[in-house]
């Protein structure tokens, strides 16, 4: 091998350790469970192989469910890099719909709650008895659970 084989050589598996550190980067994990509105209730994200998937968990707050556990399994969610879009299934008349991102959080460990933030706009829908759907969007910024 010549001097400039070697050179170009060792750019070349330079180049290839720097890609690959940025991708790891990139795809760092942020799945785990995320605060909800109320305590004991949360979301779960799960993040694989680039597919985003999940659930929110939280107590119901009709007269017909009261206290009740309700899950809320993602029917339709698309991760890129960070942002997130998730809506959920529709359970008794209720499905939320989300569009943010995951930030990174002032917790120093990934053990830490806090560590990661997700951060949008939450849309809640209900449909009531007569078929009429009505919505309320807010601004949310939902903590990483301890442990994630």
């Amino acid at each position: 091998m010549t001097r400039a084989q070697v050179l170009r050589f060792v750019v070349m598996v330079t180049t290839v350790a720097v890609a690959a550190t940025l991708l790891a980067q990139q795809a760092e994990d942020i799945s785990g469970a995320y605060d909800f509105e109320h305590e004991n209730e949360f979301i779960q994200l799960n993040v694989e192989n680039g597919k985003l998937d999940g659930y929110i968990s939280r107590l119901g707050d009709e007269t017909s469910d009261r206290g009740t556990p309700l899950t809320f399994f993602f029917r339709k969610a698309k991760a890129q890099g960070r942002h997130l879009t998730f809506t959920t299934k529709q359970v008794h008349g209720l499905w939320y719909s989300f569009d943010g991102a995951v930030e990174r959080g002032s917790a120093s460990r990934r053990d830490d709650a806090g560590y990661y933030i997700l951060q949008g706009t939450m849309t809640m829908h209900r449909v009531d008895f007569q078929k009429h759907e009505t919505t309320q969007k807010q601004g949310v910024s939902f903590r990483s659970k301890r442990g994630n």
